[in-house]
């Protein structure tokens, strides 16, 4: 099984949101999610309207959100939810199944790891995941705040060593100067 990796290049994931906007608002919503707010990918797909509009005070694995979405984020998220009519009680990322009792479900995690990878194959990312994304977040923010303890508590795992080997990819060290010229991207990651 192959280690999924941050992703390094700006361009590609410019490239990989738009594929994933023309296919639907709500996978761009998933994308958006996955590369801004450091969460896991089942914490994503759970995600009501209502978790988002009180993002500060929501509870993850029994630990605080810590993650960060940007203004831009959340101005289209509640863009994508009067476009669609969503309720605080709506999946923010909804299957098209209903569940057996026909009450709508969340988009499943193979279906999540579906169309992400289609992205990213589509966009010279072949083995892009929900997980790259959440790794790239990592990365990202390390360049623009080499603060290793804030993103352990980001993340919630155990210490800032496991942090590190997760961010951290196989062949770029992060002190690099490739990582740093693109320290503020996610401030501005903006496919319009």
């Amino acid at each position: 099984m192959n280690r999924s990796e941050p992703v390094i290049d700006k361009e590609k994931l410019k490239m990989v949101g738009a594929y994933l906007k023309a296919k639907g608002d709500k996978y761009y919503i998933l994308f958006l999610l996955g590369l801004q707010s450091g969460m896991m990918e089942k914490d994503i797909l759970g995600l009501t309207l209502g978790d988002v509009r009180h993002f500060d005070s929501l509870q993850r694995h029994g630990q605080m959100a810590k993650g960060y979405l940007s203004r831009d984020t959340l101005e289209r998220i509640y863009e994508y939810a009067a476009d669609y009519g969503l309720s605080d009680a709506d999946y923010l990322i909804p299957s098209l199944k209903p569940d057996r009792n026909g009450r709508p479900r969340p988009l499943s995690r193979s279906s999540a790891f579906r169309v992400v990878r289609e992205a990213g194959k589509a966009c010279g990312l072949p083995e892009l995941t929900m997980q790259a994304l959440r790794k790239t977040y990592g990365y990202h923010y390390y360049t623009r705040n080499p603060d290793i303890v804030a993103l352990t508590k980001i993340f919630g795992t155990k210490n800032a060593d496991v942090t590190w080997k997760f961010i951290q990819p196989k062949e770029a060290g992060m002190a690099g100067e490739a990582g740093r010229q693109d320290a503020a991207f996610l401030e501005e990651f903006s496919f319009v």
